[in-house]
């Protein structure tokens, strides 16, 4: 029995991912209009689950963030 893991591991030399989503709901909803920031919430979130020192970087870093989550 294999075992599968949900990390994805990226070669040491990358410097850039893109990640696109296309979402359908799953029924007729309206969405909170500050939806963006429990998007933004939940992005760290699962960066935490896989490196929490990574998730308080890209949290706390006062610089540009390495990062971008565009609204739906």
């Amino acid at each position: 029995m294999s075992r599968q893991s949900s990390s994805l591991l990226w070669p040491k030399k990358t410097e850039l991912v893109g990640l696109r989503l296309q979402l359908q709901p799953l029924q007729n909803v309206s969405l909170y209009p500050q939806y963006a920031i429990g998007l933004h919430a939940w992005f760290l979130d699962q960066v935490r689950q896989d490196n929490p020192d990574l998730s308080a970087y890209l949290h706390d870093e006062e610089a540009e963030k390495p990062f971008t989550l565009s609204a739906l």
